[in-house]
């Protein structure tokens, strides 16, 4: 197969890509609302349990709900809860208290380029090139140019939204190493998709508890002044950013594989920004959108597609 057939992407493909794009940048906006009356820790239960129950659902209608898990399969998809859901949700959530959902998104974007570092770390088969050492120099620029080098505004809240927002990459990148090595169990992509969101939502309800009251929460925002707002931003962060965009994950997975798919990452920041811009009325400034641009120059640098393009087209331009 050729370079440029590899990379062909269906009109459905496409369509599920941008789709998906828009779910999970619209997280960042669905966060913005739902924190107008809970607390970061409510939003992240909210929005594990909705998903869950999606995702379930889709379950039992399509006949997978039946599953037999052992001791060890159940602590394996409870740590993969753990630090793929419950800890990053949260992460971004209470970050979004101190930034904006649109600056929050571009951090994301580093995603590509931690799963790299983490997967040096921690396997044997994916080790550091040359170009990749560019590529994740690329990334810390990026952060460092969104963070800035003003020694004064160490304890500034925006810094440290920042940095919380920075954090999540490195444990979806912790999680994708650790789903791989589970994929051995062969249970399906729907089914370890619930087994996920649930175990991550049972972990959360007790976490979020030990900082606060999320049913009191949830029962006072039915009087709170936003609370359309607010449930617009549960129902649709667990719906849609979390149990609908697995399911179109999973789908994009199997029709545009693994390499396209990775697509979504460039397009990730953009759906968020253009909410964000739409129903937020956010702001990025000139330095945030250098940042970026410094970010997902390190993405298209790992990625290698568009080194790859440019290989082929000096090579059909040969007589």
């Amino acid at each position: 197969m050729s370079g440029s057939s590899a990379l062909r992407i269906s009109r459905e493909g496409w369509i599920l890509l941008v789709i998906l794009a828009t779910l999970w940048g619209g997280s960042f906006t669905f966060n913005e609302l739902g924190l107008m009356g809970v607390s970061s820790f409510t939003v992240t239960i909210g929005r594990l349990t909705i998903g869950a129950l999606v995702l379930g659902t889709f379950c039992l209608v399509t006949g997978r709900w039946r599953m037999r898990l052992t001791l060890p399969q159940v602590g394996g998809y409870a740590f993969l809860g753990l630090i793929a859901c419950a800890i990053p949700f949260n992460l971004y959530a209470y970050g979004q208290q101190y930034i904006t959902g649109s600056l929050a998104s571009i951090y994301n974007a580093l995603t590509p380029i931690a799963t790299i570092v983490v997967a040096h770390l921690l396997t044997k088969d994916e080790r550091l090139s040359p170009t990749k050492v560019v590529g994740i120099l690329c990334g810390l620029a990026g952060v460092f140019v969104l963070i800035g080098f003003d020694v004064d505004s160490i304890y500034d809240t925006a810094l440290i939204g920042q940095v919380l927002c920075a954090l999540p990459p490195f444990f979806y990148a912790f999680g994708i190493v650790v789903a791989r090595k589970m994929g051995r169990w062969q249970l399906g992509a729907a089914r370890s998709s619930f087994l996920q969101v649930f175990f991550g939502t049972l972990i959360a309800i007790p976490l979020g508890y030990i900082f606060v009251d999320p049913l009191a929460e949830l029962q006072a925002s039915f009087t709170h002044p936003a609370m359309v707002q607010v449930w617009i931003g549960l129902v649709g962060i667990g719906v849609l950013s979390t149990g609908v965009a697995y399911l179109i994950y999973f789908r994009l997975i199997e029709t545009v594989g693994a390499v396209n798919f990775s697509l979504v990452t460039y397009l990730i920041p953009v759906a968020a920004i253009l909410l964000g811009t739409v129903f937020l009325g956010e702001r990025l400034t000139a330095t945030d959108f250098a940042g970026a641009g410094i970010i997902l120059l390190g993405v298209v640098i790992i990625d290698g597609r568009v080194a790859r393009l440019l290989g082929a087209g000096r090579h059909s331009s040969r007589p």
